[in-house]
Parts: C-alpha cells; sequence; structure tokens
C-alpha cells in the first residue's frame, strides 16, 4: 500500500497533460538511444532530423493559426502532438519523407484550427496527419513505438495515464473487442493463440494506441456509456483488417472513425468567459463567476477544461479541470477554486484576474450527475472543495423545484473553510439534510465532529439507512479512496458509489 499511495501522491502533483507530454518525452528518448544502441532498426540521427522538422512545423502553425484565429494556445497541444507523430512516423531518411514530416506538422496543426466547429475538434490532430499522407502516399504510418523494444516503457506510462484519468472501461472494453477481433482473424488462419497475442502486443501499437490515443480528452465522448461505444467501435475497426480500394483498417483510421462518433453526440462548443466577479469565501477559497459568451448547456456535477494563456508557464501548464459549480440555470458559470502555496502558475494567474479579463473552457465531461430516477434516495460526502460540483447540483434542485431524498455530509477541516452556505441554507429550506462535519475541537452549533478521515461508525450512526442510498464522494484523492472503502466495508455494491475526485496541482 505504501508504494500505491506514493504513486497516487505523485499522479496527483502533475496535471494530466504534463504526465503525458513528459511521458511521450521519454519515450521519444528512449526509441533515439535503442536506435544508436541497434535495438531499433532506424537511424538515430534521421530520428532526431524527424524530431526537429516536428518541433519546427508544429510550433510555427500552431503559433501562426492561434494569432490568425485569436484563440488561446495550450502549450503542451503542440509538443504532445508533434510527440505522437514522431513516435508513429517513419524517421526522415530521404528528402520526400522529411517534407513528408514536415507536412505532418503542418497538417495535425492545421487540423486543431480548420477542422473545428464552434471551437470543437472533429479529429485528432496526429491521427488526421497521418490518416491523410497514408492515403494520399506521401508517408504511411510506421507506428514503431509499438515494437517489442518499446513495450515496457510503453505499458508502464499507459498504466500510469489511465490510472490519473480514471479511464479503465474506456481502455478495457477496447482492448477487449480489437483482442477478440484479432483472435478470431487469427485463429481462422491457424495461428496459435500465443503467437497472435504475442503479434498483437509486440509488433502492433495495442498499447500505446489504447492508454494514449484513444484516451485524447478533446475528442472522447463525455460520459462514460458513450465511451465504452466508442471503445468499442474504435476496437473494432483497428483489429478488423479490412481493406476497401486503397484504403485500409489502419489505427489512424480506426481512430478518426471514432471520433466522427464521439463528434456527433459530443457538445460541440467552448466557452469564451470573461469574469464578471470573484470573491473570497474562506481563507484559500475562492469563488469566480463569469460570462459566457454563449448559453452553456451542461449537466449539474459535470466539469470543463479551462485554458488560462500567461507568461512564465511553470511545468504544470497553463490548463486545469474544474467542476461547475454553477446551476445549468444560472445566467454567470462559477468554478470554485482551493489555493496553496506555492501555487502553481496557472493559479497564481487566475488569482490575479479582474473583471473584464477572460479565459477559454471546453471538454464539457463527467459522469458525476444525479441519476435520472428522481426516486432514488441519495447521500453526498463532500470533503472541502469537493463541495462545488454539489453545489451545482442542489443549486439545480433549488432552481428547477424538484425535490429529492438527499442527505449532505460536508466535512471540512475548520468551519471557517466551509463555503457556499447560502446554497445549501436554501437546499435545507427544500428538504436536503446537511450534515456538516469537522474535526476541531470548539464546534458551531448543528455541526458533527469526527477526528480523522470517514469511518463505518460514523456512517452507521448518522447515515442508519446507507445500504438504501447511492452514495455519491467527491474531494481530494485520498478522501475518496477512503470514502469508497467504508462504503465497501458496510457492504455498499459499487454500483452504488458514485466518485469524483480533485487532483492535486
Amino acid at each position: 500500500m505504501g508504494i500505491i499511495r506514493q504513486i497516487e501522491q505523485l499522479l496527483n502533483s502533475i496535471t494530466m497533460y504534463k504526465l503525458v507530454l513528459w511521458g511521450l518525452r521519454i519515450l521519444a528518448g528512449v526509441g533515439i538511444l535503442f536506435a544508436f544502441t541497434g535495438h531499433l532498426s532506424m537511424s538515430w540521427t534521421a530520428m532526431l532530423l524527424s524530431l526537429a522538422a516536428l518541433s519546427v512545423s508544429c510550433y510555427v502553425t500552431d503559433k501562426f493559426l492561434g494569432w490568425a484565429w485569436g484563440a488561446p494556445r495550450n502549450v503542451e497541444s503542440y509538443a504532445i502532438t508533434l510527440l505522437i507523430l514522431f513516435l508513429i512516423l517513419p524517421p526522415a531518411t530521404t528528402p520526400a519523407r522529411f517534407l513528408g514530416i514536415c507536412l505532418a506538422g503542418v497538417l495535425a496543426m492545421s487540423c486543431k484550427y480548420l477542422l473545428a466547429r464552434h471551437a470543437k475538434h472533429f479529429f485528432n490532430p496526429a491521427a488526421f496527419a497521418a490518416l491523410v499522407l497514408g492515403v494520399t502516399g506521401l508517408l504511411h504510418a510506421r507506428w514503431w513505438v509499438g515494437s517489442e523494444v518499446m513495450l515496457p516503457f510503453v505499458v508502464l506510462l499507459g498504466l500510469l495515464v489511465v490510472w490519473k484519468i480514471r479511464r479503465w472501461s474506456l481502455v478495457g472494453t477496447f482492448l477487449l473487442f480489437s483482442l477478440s477481433l484479432m483472435l478470431g482473424i487469427g485463429l481462422a488462419h491457424d495461428q496459435t493463440v500465443g503467437e497472435i497475442l504475442k503479434q498483437s502486443f509486440t509488433s502492433w501499437p495495442l498499447i500505446f494506441f489504447a492508454t494514449i490515443m484513444l484516451t485524447e480528452p478533446a475528442t472522447l465522448p463525455p460520459q462514460r456509456r458513450e465511451q465504452v461505444v466508442y471503445g468499442a467501435l474504435v476496437g473494432v475497426v483497428f483489429a478488423s483488417q479490412v481493406h476497401i480500394g486503397p484504403v485500409a483498417a489502419t489505427p489512424e483510421l480506426a481512430l478518426i472513425l471514432g471520433n466522427i462518433y464521439s463528434y456527433a453526440i459530443s457538445p460541440k462548443y467552448k466557452l469564451r468567459l470573461r469574469l464578471k466577479h470573484k470573491h473570497q469565501l474562506a481563507p484559500n477559497i475562492y469563488d469566480f463567476a463569469f460570462e459566457p459568451d454563449r448559453t452553456p448547456h451542461f449537466k449539474p456535477g459535470q466539469y470543463m477544461d479551462w485554458t488560462l494563456p500567461h507568461a512564465k508557464v511553470d511545468e504544470r501548464g497553463n490548463r486545469r479541470s474544474f467542476s461547475i459549480a454553477s446551476a445549468p440555470g444560472e445566467k454567470l458559470v462559477h468554478i470554485g477554486v482551493k489555493f496553496y502555496e506555492p501555487s502553481s502558475s496557472f493559479k497564481q494567474a487566475l488569482r490575479a484576474l479582474q473583471p473584464g479579463d477572460t479565459l477559454v473552457a471546453g471538454g464539457l465531461a463527467g459522469d458525476f450527475v444525479l441519476p435520472a430516477d428522481a426516486g432514488r434516495k441519495l447521500a453526498f460526502i463532500a470533503g472541502g472543495i469537493g463541495i462545488t460540483p454539489f453545489r451545482s447540483m442542489l443549486a439545480h434542485l433549488v432552481q428547477t423545484g424538484e425535490t429529492r431524498d438527499i442527505v449532505l455530509f460536508y466535512m471540512v477541516n475548520t468551519p471557517a473553510d466551509a463555503v457556499y452556505d447560502d446554497v445549501l441554507q436554501q437546499a435545507a429550506e427544500r428538504g436536503v439534510r446537511v450534515v456538516r462535519v469537522s474535526g476541531t475541537d470548539s464546534l458551531p452549533a448543528g455541526w458533527e465532529q469526527l477526528k480523522g478521515p470517514l469511518t463505518a461508525d460514523f456512517l452507521r450512526k448518522h447515515l442508519p439507512d446507507y445500504a438504501q442510498r447511492t452514495l455519491y464522494i467527491s474531494g481530494p484523492n485520498a478522501m475518496v479512496v477512503g470514502g469508497r472503502a467504508v462504503a465497501r466495508s458496510l457492504g455498499v455494491g459499487p454500483e452504488h458509489i458514485v466518485t469524483d475526485y480533485f487532483a492535486g496541482y
């Protein structure tokens, strides 16, 4: 458990984008080293030339189009794309390949700006560039990252990424469908199961594709059920080996077809948000209220990716995921943010925002939403800033006049850390039972004391009908993991536990 806790702490200390970026950098470096030592049958000098060409073409194109479109640039995005292209395209061993690689960078970056509607991406940029070059015959993707010598490093990075973003169902569905089809096709051609599996994992980019390409958030469906369908669809095409004229069922084609499905069912907008006001709610917690450029459509409890360009961006980047704290019916879009010291450059820039300043939010997603069955009995367990999605849900119920059987446990270090009391009071007036919890010795009237993390005894005492409820748990990762373990120890089935968490940054 000590190692697992250390890994959790590491993953919570960085953003998903930074994890992917540094992981890809390591894969690129390992690949060049293996080519230098002869473990990869590629020219290491040609690989360096390819990396340089992609760096220049991606950066220049992204910089120019970002300026031309007046769009905020994500400092990590172009670097992630160029590294993926480097890992899947053949090295620049000829002038024609060099030009093709340069064109790949231009195509990938152009895809982000030109093939979008309401700032919603159609396609994964790297997959789009590889597909166009392959179909036209200019340059065919090699996917050398899927070679046997790269597999241990790819598996390690892939596990960390999926662990970080909790996309086990998506990746598992893809692997199930793709491997099942590969086994069926292989057995029909008299291959053994061992031969098929070895080829799938060591001669095909199965793991890299599943954990790095498939999970790319900008083109991913917003909710888990849709993501499972997405994984199944892409998995079938990925493994089908179908040829229709000059078009083959390549990994890049599989992902592009999946992107089309995802685009068809996903929200097709980004919000340009202008700060209306900000208020300090607690010693380290602020509420930011933004005026959107269009009416947002979301479910209470969902989150978005927020991009804030600023000077001297640190290693944690200029993009974060925040739950929407406001209800869909509110005119302003709210987020509640807790600040730590030292803060990241993103949070420093966020705290320095003044009324009238703008940022962009997109990538609406999340399954931490109210159940469709309004008669289901619920228990909300919020730890610290984990109150924000519940604030959205409760405000929505207050606005719509809908009544649900809900008990909210709001756990904070001290009563001074409690926020959004106005909405909690309104919800209490509509029948929601609010239990405020803290571990301090001197508590105001109406508060419950709990020393340390949530316990089974505490739930038994204050939620005697826990077995009849669906438990929603939101807060720091350690609190969510611990709360889930407590619920399971009481016999609550996994289908009656819904979790959200706030990774550190």
